[in-house]
Parts: C-alpha cells; structure tokens; sequence
C-alpha cells in the first residue's frame, strides 16, 4: 500500500552517493484505548501535515483515528458496519480528507464487496459506498482486491481477483477518477487448464497504465525444467484498455522469485529477482530486466552469478536448517536506485514439524507443533545492466508456533542509506534492531533502545512511510499500544 501525504510521493529509492549512518531520532506516540474496547489490532494508514491515520480492530468494532504530533487525538469513525468479515484494503490521503477502501464477503450470497468511506479533516464522515460488487465468490482465500493509488491523487485503479473454478481466474479492472467516478473497466480470463498463474504484484507508470505481475508455471514440464516456471506481465493500458503480455523465462536458469517496480526517474518498468542453477538448490545469482513502458519490450536482461564465497554462504545458511528441504525466499518491495539499479532484500521463510509423545493412562498421544521460521535476510545490489555491486546477509532468527505480526522485517530507504529494521528476541527482553547499509554495502547495527523504545516489540507489516525521512512503525510496549517513529537525516 503507498499512501500520499501533503501532495508527496513516497517511494523506495536510494541515492547513489556516499553517506555515513547515523542514529535516527526516535519518538513514541501513544494510541488510546478508549475508542475501541478490547482491540486486539492497530496499524498505522497514511499521514499528513497535521497527524497520522491508525486503524484498530476488536473483530466486531473497527475505528479509523487520527492522531495530531503532539499526541492528541482528533477524531474516531467507526466503520458502521457490524461484520467480522472486514478488511481495510486501502487508505487514500487527499487535499481535503481521506479515503478508506475495505472489504466485506458474504459466503451465504457468494458476494465479496469493496465499499469506500470519505472521512473529510473536518465535519461528519460520509456513509459507507459500494465500489465494487463481486458475485460468485464462494472461497474467500482465492478473492483478493487491490488498490492502486495515482502519485498526483488523480485517481486511483481497482482489481479484484477470483479464482471461481479450477481451471480459471477472472481479473475484473476499473480506473477510477479523483471523485471516485469509474472511467473505465474491463475483464481478463486467465485460463488455469495449461499453467497455473499466481498474481503476486501490480503497479502504475507515470501515465497510470495498470502492469500486473504473475508467476506461471506450466504443468506439464517437469519439476528439473526451468521452462516450468516463468513470470509474466500483463500492462491494461487505462484508457484504451489494451491488455499486452511479455514474459521472463529461461532455459538455463530457474527463476525461483521476482519482484516488479517502476522507476520513475528513469521512466522503466523493473522486473527483477533471484535465480538458481538446480531446481531446489540455494540461490545462485541475480537477474534485472528492463522494461520501455511505451513500447512494452525488453530493453536490457542482465544476469550475475555470486562469487563463490557468498554462495557457501548462503550454502551454510541452508545446511544450518533443521530440514534440508527447500528454503524459500520471500522478496521485500524492490529498492530502485537513482541510477537506474535495483537492491534486492529476500527473507527466509520456512516451516519445520516436531512431534511430541505424551503418554495419558499409560497410552501414548502424539501432537504435532508446527514452526514458522522468518531467518537471515539476503541483500543484492544491481547495477542498471545487471550486474552485481556488492551482496549481503543480514543474520537474524525469529521462530512462532504460529504466524506472528511481530516477526519479519520492514526496509526503509533515506537519502544514501537503506534501513533495516526487525524485533530481536534475547534471554532477558526484546530489543528493536536497526541494520543502516551504505550505497557500498558497509552495515552498521544499532539497537534502538532509548528511554521511549524500551521493551517495545514493532508491527513490521502494519507500518507506513509518511514522507522521505520518517517511517511509523506500531508498536507494543509493556502491554499498550502505541505508535514508533523513527526520523533519519537522509544524507
């Protein structure tokens, strides 16, 4: 989600200049519990000049808030819908108010609905408009809406995602203005009979065309194929609705995970990730494509293979697992580079099982607990061609019973410097861990542990870049909710 805060486009990028790390300015909001009783959930949404946006949950009740920099609450809207199905999907920051976008499925009426509400800075908010309305929907894991903001708050896109039957998915498009009127929409069918499609990006250019991204794999090549497993992107343009398609494969290597982005000062589609030379092996090297929004083709495809000491690197991290299975590398947004280049952050994601033997009455019971692993993250900087300029592991080790918001990582760029920032868990508490890596690839770690930090576990996923400098992470800190800024001096 990318939200605009006073006419400010916020996006990833990183200057290629040098530049010292230094500490950033850290600062805690608190976020009151009055609003919502028993809310098990906030998040940050977007800011402004006058405050920031929190959204909190207590499964029935859903409130937006504002809050002002000096702490102060302005206002509280709930969300007058009473349904558990409820997600916040979007929140769009305008001149004169915010937008926010979320969804309800019904799965007695095979319906899943995006609705919006206007909540004007000043004044009573707007009652609750439906968007769009999907019908047969009948399995909400495979019904997944996307909003896709315009940087100058022109308008905005809307997808919805279906997979009604086995063999098809169905995309239903719209483009929006800035009144939220439609201006256009259209329908693809993506055949599933073949290839199996999995939708896992979408983006703007800077003339608002809609590139969706998403990895294919043809189901009758064997697993040792490289062909069996491509990415593909389909660029809808928004006013003439032509839907054109190019697709990245290869026959050497196999592309095991990609991410898409747009370089706005350089006017480029990026389409970029990881590669192995063996189906199931560790990571290998890099590859970046270029992409001509205009004309839709491939201007450059680089590929770059790790030295061989960064690759037992990786081959040392894989062996320390306690299943010699696959490891999975789940990428971060891409991190554009002013100069045309890209910096890749994949994290470690994988499960392990362990089975417990208990015995009751003299009979052995067995439980199965399963693990969820979020470990090292793995840095690559590539140069505009494709070529690699330095590569890094940053070391961390989270491990849930369950799947936890408060493991994993956020990245944060500011000016020559790339951030990174997760909980670290120690014997004795927690400390917030930040990782500030140079346009080089030196890394300085800090734990960011001031007087108003201490104890606090962040929320990665739920936090948002509110403008070039300054990121807000929520937190919990001894049991209450709050809200962490950390402020960096972009140099």
């Amino acid at each position: 989600m990318k939200n605009c805060c006073w006419q400010l486009v916020v996006v990833f990028l990183l200057f290629w200049q040098n530049g010292v790390a230094q500490a950033p300015d850290e600062g805690w909001f608190n976020i009151s519990s009055n609003t919502v009783k028993g809310a098990y959930q906030h998040k940050v949404l977007g800011a402004d000049l006058q405050g920031y946006y929190v959204y909190q949950s207590s499964g029935r009740e859903r409130v937006i808030e504002k809050y002002s920099y000096n702490n102060a609450l302005v206002y509280a809207h709930k969300i007058p819908l009473d349904d558990r199905s409820i997600e916040i999907e979007e929140l769009l920051v305008r001149r004169n108010d915010v937008v926010v976008f979320f969804s309800i499925f019904n799965g007695s009426l095979l319906k899943h609905g995006l609705f919006y509400m206007i909540l004007p800075h000043q004044g009573e908010p707007g009652k609750p408009v439906i968007l769009m309305d999907m019908n047969q929907v009948s399995n909400r894991a495979r019904s997944f809406f996307r909003i896709t903001p315009n940087d100058d708050l022109s308008g905005f896109s809307a997808m919805h995602e279906n997979q009604h039957r086995p063999d098809e998915t169905m995309l239903e498009i719209a483009f929006f203005d800035a009144r939220i009127q439609p201006v256009t929409n259209t329908r693809l069918i993506l055949p599933m009979t073949s290839e199996r499609h999995e939708i896992s990006r979408v983006t703007h250019d800077d003339r608002y065309n809609l590139y969706i991204m998403m990895r294919s794999m043809q189901k009758d090549k064997k697993i040792s194929d490289p062909e069996r497993v491509s990415f593909k992107i389909v660029k809808i343009d928004r006013f003439s609705l032509k839907a054109d398609e190019l697709k990245l494969g290869s026959s050497v290597h196999f592309l095991s995970s990609m991410q898409l982005g747009f370089d706005r000062l350089n006017k480029r589609i990026k389409l970029a990730g990881f590669y192995s030379d063996k189906d199931r092996a560790p990571l290998s090297g890099v590859v970046l494509a270029n992409i001509q929004p205009d004309s839709f083709y491939f201007d450059t495809i680089g590929y770059s293979k790790f030295d061989s000491e960064f690759a037992s690197k990786i081959q040392s991290y894989k062996s320390s697992k306690k299943e010699k299975e696959l490891t999975d590398y789940f990428l971060g947004d891409l991190i554009i580079r002013d100069d045309g280049g890209v910096v890749l952050l994949g994290e470690s994601n994988y499960q392990t099982n362990q089975t417990y033997v208990q015995y009751s009455q003299g009979f052995p019971i067995y439980r199965e607990i399963i693990y969820y692993h979020y470990d090292e993250i793995i840095m690559a900087s590539v140069n505009p061609n494709g070529g690699l300029d330095w590569r890094q592991i940053i070391p961390k080790k989270q491990t849930s019973v369950t799947p936890s918001p408060f493991f994993s990582y956020l990245a944060f760029a500011a000016g020559t410097q790339l951030h990174i920032i997760f909980n670290e868990e120690g014997r004795s508490k927690t400390a917030v861990m930040l990782y500030s890596i140079s346009n080089t690839g030196a890394v300085t770690p800090r734990s960011l542990l001031n007087s108003d930090a201490a104890d606090a576990m962040i929320v990665p996923a739920d936090a948002r870049i509110v403008s070039p400098n300054t990121i807000l992470i929520p937190a919990n800190k001894r049991k209450k909710k709050g809200v962490f800024r950390l402020t960096f001096d972009g140099e």
